[in-house]
């Protein structure tokens, strides 16, 4: 020491408080340090020794070390925490700037902790459970006296299980704390010491938790590197503490702050939500939104409020924004789900193809699939279904079943939609129901792999015109969800918003609803096909026989029977008589038709490229257009849901004319609009 310098003040802090709050200690010693260098020496007295460890601010207790002073550390800040912009970061610097008479301007918004060389090189200890690989450590409990930081363990599970294609999880807690076991998760409950415990965060790719010490350590923890700057954290927080106090840069933290009157200014600050009869002031202030939760336990209303899906969400937005990446798929194609049947009995596919052109398919579209629910009384017909649609199409076809179902927790197996990318380690799907039968060969391919979603649009029956109505869901931007294709790039956050949106309105569509509503929120860009590729109501008319037809959503109206029949061989369908003509339509596809109706009122209408047009038309009307060849010269036709309403043929000066009984009717035509319609019934725009 120079002559005249001061002696460092040799401070014995102490505090006995749980470990999250000792870590944050650990930011105000720094803190103290950096503000203050060579004035104190500090030493240690707290619960959890080993989180100083590697800590170069803080003496080793000896016998002939003496403290100076002697400060019991405290955070009173706390009190105030839902009225005043601090967090938590701030609240032991507070507390020593009170008792030194000094300042501590806060430092890195985050604990101080240390790995030494030989921790940062080492492997995680999950390598020694058997797994070598990404993961995402979860927390799915808590201590037995702050069951208002509880969340449901069947949601913790739901979040496993939607993952479970895609990502690893590792189930970690204190062996003393309550943490009901998770299915399919890598179990280190009670298996690791603090030190340890730190070493699997640090290997760890993001973390799901409550309000708890693996939140604050998160934070601390230094980047490993090739990972995010920010540790990904999911925190279930529910409506126990303001936001602003817990919540770190990087975080999605979950809370209901706001939407519950027991928290409507803030944090409730409650610790339980039954009384434990040990003599604690915590039992005579309880949670007063307490609800049932899996187990036989009570968890609070803000905590259930939390769903497994806004959750899920929040996991994969880390994902979709760039900063984490899925890991890489299988070189063989991976299986269809998790513990489903096998469809038609033996492979996760369709079944019954050669085996020389199954290993084609799985070269060839190793990426992309088509898959089907079948569930209940869908089951064969899935299987059969899947089986047709592959050998039709060349897309390995995969089918979730009973398991998949039982898993989700969902109300209804047609909302399994909402998870196919949780199911399925595929980059792009085209999902079809169990009773459409591909009834021609097709190449979906082209339709994958772009930000537009291949769908159908609905027919304009009352049903859907009220269901529009009553979701916000334009008419004519209404598909039916019986066939679709979504890319997990483009696509998976819109899944999970159907999902969140699934009860937002009574509606005895299911899944299709939501899936429309939530399109529309993120605005994703439609590719409407002509009605071919998901003829509804199929088989109630002779005009759908009469049209060649590539995807059939079953082959008559209720008549489930005949679509296993026809797979079974014991049903068979004539070939079509109407021939489409293809080039012709795409010259008229994007225009705009004025239609003169026989007592001279005028109908304008735009030819959509799907073969439908717009304003949408009532089933008996002109709601639909096409193309086909009548002794031998293109014939447009007018049809509504069932029938044809009008034909026009082409002229030699360009018109298209009624025709009657086969013969042209020259009262009614079809010319540009702009051009003197003279007579004419129908003038094109």
């Amino acid at each position: 020491m120079q002559a005249g310098a001061k002696r460092p003040l040799k401070l014995l802090l102490r505090c006995l408080l749980p470990p999250g709050d000792v870590l944050m200690l650990t930011a105000a010693v720094r803190d103290l340090h950096r503000a203050h260098p060579g004035a104190y020496r500090t030493a240690v007295e707290t619960a959890c020794p080993a989180l100083w460890e590697n800590n170069p601010l803080v003496d080793t207790v000896t016998p002939s070390w003496r403290a100076e002073r002697v400060i019991d550390c405290e955070y009173p800040l706390i009190h105030d925490s839902n009225r005043r912009p601090f967090h938590f970061v701030h609240g032991f610097a507070q507390d020593l700037e009170r008792e030194l008479g000094v300042a501590i301007p806060v430092g890195p918004f985050r604990g101080d902790v240390y790995l030494s060389a030989d921790e940062l090189r080492g492997p995680s200890p999950v390598v020694a459970a058997g797994h070598d690989g990404p993961y995402w450590v979860i927390m799915a409990g808590g201590k037995h006296d702050f069951t208002a930081k509880w969340w449901d363990p069947e949601s913790y599970q739901a979040v496993v299980t939607r993952f479970a294609a895609r990502l690893r999880f590792v189930q970690c807690g204190n062996a003393g704390d309550w943490h009901p076991p998770l299915r399919g998760v890598v179990d280190l409950v009670g298996r690791t010491s603090l030190r340890e415990f730190m070493r699997v965060l640090y290997h760890a790719d993001g973390v799901v938790c409550p309000v708890t010490f693996a939140m604050h350590l998160a934070a601390a923890l230094p980047a490993r590197p090739g990972g995010p700057a920010l540790r990904p954290c999911v925190v279930i927080a529910g409506g126990r503490e303001p936001p602003h106090w817990e919540m770190y840069p990087a975080h999605q933290f979950l809370h209901t702050v706001g939407a519950l009157d027991c928290c409507a200014t803030g944090g409730c600050w409650k610790s339980r939500c039954q009384p434990l009869g040990d003599g604690a002031p915590e039992d005579e202030e309880l949670c007063v939104r307490p609800v049932a939760a899996g187990g036989g336990v009570q968890i609070p209303r803000c905590m259930a409020m939390i769903t497994p899906a806004r959750v899920a969400e929040a996991i994969d937005l880390y994902y979709e924004g760039g900063v984490l990446q899925y890991p890489p798929a299988p070189a063989t194609p991976p299986p269809a789900r998790r513990g489903g049947a096998p469809a038609s009995g033996g492979a996760a596919t369709g079944g019954d193809l050669a085996p020389a052109r199954v290993a084609s398919l799985a070269r060839a579209t190793s990426r992309a699939a088509a898959v089907t629910i079948g569930v209940g009384a869908y089951a064969e017909l899935a299987q059969l279904a899947a089986r047709e649609f592959q050998q039709r199409t060349g897309l390995q076809a995969l089918v979730l079943g009973e398991s998949e179902f039982a898993e989700s927790g969902l109300e209804h197996p047609a909302l399994l939609k909402f998870r196919l990318f949780d199911l399925l380690d595929f980059d792009d799907l085209l999902y079809f129901d169990a009773d459409v039968v591909c009834l021609a060969d097709w190449d979906p391919r082209p339709l994958l792999g772009g930000a537009a979603i291949a769908c159908v649009r609905e027919r304009m029956v009352p049903l859907i015109l009220d269901e529009s109505a009553r979701w916000g869901v334009p008419p004519e931007e209404h598909f039916n969800s019986g066939m679709f294709t979504v890319n997990r790039h483009h696509h998976a956050l819109w899944l999970r918003r159907a999902e969140a949106r699934r009860r937002d309105f009574p509606t005895s569509l299911n899944d299709q609803l939501p899936l429309n509503a939530a399109r529309r929120d993120l605005r994703i860009p439609l590719n409407f096909l002509d009605r071919q590729y998901n003829w509804l109501g199929f088989g109630a008319s002779s005009l759908s026989h009469e049209l060649p037809v590539v995807l059939a959503h079953r082959l008559a109206p209720g008549r489930q029977d005949l679509n296993l029949a026809y797979f079974k061989g014991d049903y068979e369908l004539f070939e079509p008589g109407m021939r489409v003509d293809g080039e012709a339509a795409r010259d008229l596809g994007g225009r705009t038709f004025a239609y003169y109706d026989e007592g001279g009122g005028r109908r304008v209408f735009q030819f959509r490229h799907d073969g439908t047009v717009i304003p949408p038309q009532g089933p008996e009307e002109p709601g639909y257009w096409f193309v086909h060849e009548s002794h031998g010269r293109p014939t447009l036709a007018l049809a509504s849901e069932t029938t044809v309403l009008h034909q026009f043929v082409r002229v030699l000066s360009g018109a298209w004319v009624a025709v009657s009984k086969g013969t042209a009717d020259p009262a009614r035509e079809v010319e540009p609009i702009g051009l003197a319609p003279t007579s004419a019934n129908w003038v094109a725009m």
